[in-house]
């Protein structure tokens, strides 16, 4: 299911977030969205999941306009996890997972009880929280809160799977355990992912295609090894790298130091 963004822009309060943004995301990878605070990564994040009013330009799902399609259908193939997500005060796991069955549901029609136990249960299992299912959602730690709302997220059997800061505010384990858990649904079930990250060893380490977002537009998109060069990281983030590769040959950044406006390192 393709997604693709032409010529959009996007202003807030008089100031210019996004430019004439034009990208076609690839239909089943793992793409990261990365760029200094504030470049509007997480803007283009939610105009891709359409709540996110947009000046002018479209965004297209196989070829359509999605601002032409009802919440329900458009939730159907796309669901977006923003940062800070909240749940109602003593909703369970389980109850939370259920949420995520909503696009389904019909207020006249007869729905499938059946298929959404089902799906529910695919969900908990593969955020791995079936056994905190019935614990209530505001007393579990920062990981198992991201892996139950991440569990939500997927029992909409999205096409497309959108995340803001997956790994925000988690431990090094943590951290592992949520991108395994992205890896596994894209890997496994097909499922499209973009997803705003800061770490970007996350993104060397677990993307397919990497977007940088700089001064209003894209800087440079393709895969990982390419565009994240030394002086690609020294242009974008201020910050001079070194880089080496990892046991598992994938391409790891260490920062050294920042860079003056001469671009040399201090």
């Amino acid at each position: 299911m393709g997604l693709t963004v032409e010529h959009l822009c996007i202003s807030i309060q008089g100031h210019a977030i996004l430019k004439n943004v034009s990208h076609r995301f690839t239909e089943g990878a793992r793409t990261s969205i990365i760029g200094p605070n504030g470049a509007g990564k997480s803007t283009l994040l939610r105009a891709l999941a359409g709540i996110q009013p947009t000046s002018s330009g479209r965004v297209l799902l196989n070829g359509k306009d999605i601002h032409g399609m009802t919440r329900k259908h458009l939730s159907r193939s796309i669901a977006i996890l923003p940062q800070g997500a909240e749940a109602p005060q003593a909703t369970t796991v389980e109850q939370l997972v259920g949420f995520g069955r909503f696009p389904y549901h019909s207020l006249f029609g007869k729905n499938d009880a059946k298929k959404d136990r089902e799906v529910v249960e695919w969900a908990l299992a593969i955020a791995h929280v079936e056994a905190l299912r019935k614990r209530e959602v505001h007393s579990l730690s920062g990981g198992e809160r991201q892996r139950a709302f991440l569990a939500m997220v997927l029992a909409q059997q999205p096409k497309i799977l959108l995340l803001d800061e997956p790994t925000t505010y988690l431990d090094i384990a943590h951290q592992l355990e949520v991108m395994n858990i992205i890896r596994e649904v894209n890997n496994k079930y097909g499922i499209t992912v973009i997803m705003v990250l800061h770490d970007m060893n996350h993104a060397l380490q677990f993307s397919d295609e990497i977007v940088i977002i700089k001064d209003c537009g894209i800087f440079a998109s393709g895969a990982p090894k390419v565009i994240m060069t030394e002086k690609t990281i020294a242009e974008v983030f201020g910050v001079q790298v070194d880089t080496f590769v990892n046991r598992t040959g994938k391409m790891v950044l260490s920062p050294l130091r920042l860079v003056d406006e001469a671009g040399k390192g201090r």
